[in-house]
């Protein structure tokens, strides 16, 4: 595995501290810190960007408090980040492209988020006071490349362009950044000396997809296209104050949360034309063999005690997304995965026309100089690479027309 750097910033209010972790050097408590696999720069234009952003659970210490080692961490992004790439090639964009392309690695600068500990209190004061955490500011510093050069603002067109290649995913806790993201972004863009009008068409470009948010509806992003999706029986988010009541905004009873008829409902809100909300009303959990036979397949060397805590989370039903293969099959999970196609179908569309045009006119420049038994062999192949050539400049003209 490639090295991993960290960008650390604190949680605490009362503590500024921004900087990278050093070797040996273990964690603070009161740290978010956000990995990739190569150094972390700032995000970079014309490509596409995916930042995903786990719940609270994912932290830097294990259950007694004691700090994990950094391979254990690293390792953990890296699932976090293969985690996000998964889900994109997995949900069959049929109508990408071809049947054969597909998104690869370096297509996408993608990063993954990583907590020290699990941070309720800062849901609840963040519902109870809408006060941002400054020390989360940094993170919107990553954007920069995307929004100004040399510290200047660009024009709308082009950071709108920039910033609609950015996918957050946000499950819980990482729905709370997100939310906050959004507000320095917006500091930033008017620093910057973006108007009110410009602020609001550039950070609506980017894309979130939102499961299991504990932040008050209120105080989730404004601007950014969000999807959410949440269950009427999540058995987690009732303990924090200040969560959603999404039974009550499906207008389901507690008889539909335990009936085994589920029940699905799309909601619109009034006043946040940007938000999507999907919600059920209970979920359908595999047998517990097929279970238990998905998590020894993700996860190797669990004892039995530690594949049974992980069943007793995910039948909590709150971290539903990370089970989504398993459940693919049930009407919720197919509405989750159709709706997340739609809202990443065309970023992905741009991304994947780019290098398979790319390898295209990269197989014409290579048959140009390959030695053939006779110039009509050469003829043939060359003219039959020149028309994919124009057939995904086609596709990549249709794909401009649409954006």
């Amino acid at each position: 595995m490639n090295k991993v750097e960290s960008f650390i910033f604190s949680l605490n209010k009362n503590k500024k501290r921004v900087h990278q972790i050093k070797e040996n050097e273990t964690p603070q408590h009161q740290d978010v810190c956000i990995l990739a696999t190569t150094p972390l720069e700032k995000l970079k234009p014309g490509k596409m960007v995916m930042i995903n952003l786990p719940g609270n659970g994912t932290s830097l210490t294990d259950d007694a408090g004691h700090p994990k080692n950094e391979d254990e961490i690293k390792t953990n992004a890296e699932n976090g980040r293969s985690d996000f790439f998964r889900f994109v090639n997995g949900l069959d964009f049929e109508n990408c492209a071809d049947e054969n392309m597909k998104m690869r690695r370096k297509d996408a600068q993608t990063l993954a988020c990583y907590y020290s500990r699990k941070v309720n209190a800062f849901v609840e004061e963040y519902n109870e006071t809408g006060e941002l955490h400054e020390s989360l500011k940094p993170f919107a510093d990553l954007f920069d490349d995307l929004i100004s050069k040399d510290g200047q603002k660009i024009s709308v067109e082009e950071a709108a362009q920039n910033m609609r290649n950015v996918v957050l995913r946000g499950h819980c806790f990482g729905t709370l950044v997100i939310s906050e993201l959004e507000q320095y972004l917006h500091e930033k863009l008017e620093t910057l000396g973006y108007n009110e009008a410009e602020c609001a068409r550039i950070l609506s470009a980017p894309t979130a997809i939102f499961s299991s948010s504990p932040v008050d509806i209120e105080k989730q992003p404004k601007y950014f296209k969000v999807v959410a999706y949440a269950n009427c029986n999540d058995g987690f988010l009732p303990r924090l104050k200040g969560v959603p009541d999404y039974k009550a905004m499906a207008g389901f009873s507690q008889k539909d949360v335990d009936s085994e008829e589920r029940k699905i409902k799309e909601i619109k809100l009034e006043n946040k034309p940007n938000y999507r909300l999907i919600v059920c009303s209970s979920l359908e959990f595999p047998s517990l063999v097929e279970l238990k036979e998905f998590i020894r397949d993700r996860h190797d060397n669990l004892t039995e005690k530690e594949i049974g805590q992980h069943i007793a989370t995910i039948y909590r039903g709150h971290a539903f997304s990370a089970i989504s293969d398993i459940l693919k099959k049930s009407p919720f999970m197919k509405l989750l995965q159709k709706t997340v196609k739609e809202a990443m179908a065309e970023q992905v569309r741009e991304v994947v026309l780019d290098h398979t045009l790319d390898e295209a006119r990269q197989k014409v420049q290579e048959i140009k100089t390959q030695k053939f038994t006779s110039n009509r062999k050469r003829a043939k192949a060359l003219s039959n690479a020149e028309r994919q050539v124009q057939h995904y400049e086609q596709m990549q003209i249709k794909q401009a027309r649409r954006a």
